[in-house]
């Protein structure tokens, strides 16, 4: 998958469902996962809308995104 900054969080989670758990526990931006109302606001957050809340580049947040993803690939081969 491709991950731009038009990308929403919901879609990149859909591909990978496992990273929400890694994303919480790694990232403060991404702990409003854990509560309804953010969580509603996350999931359907493009990155760039999701950089901009956390004070990052979208670049920034890819770069961390395509990390824990290489992370994961990597551990599981």
């Amino acid at each position: 998958m491709e991950i731009t900054k038009d990308t929403k969080l919901m879609d990149i989670l859909a591909e990978y469902p496992w990273l929400e758990k890694e994303l919480v526990e790694k990232y403060p931006v991404f702990k409003a996962l854990l509560n309804p109302i953010g969580r509603r606001f996350v999931k359907n957050a493009t990155l760039e809308e999701l950089a901009a809340k956390a004070d990052k580049t979208p670049e920034h947040l890819m770069m961390r995104l395509n990390e824990v993803i290489a992370e994961h690939e990597a551990a599981e081969e």
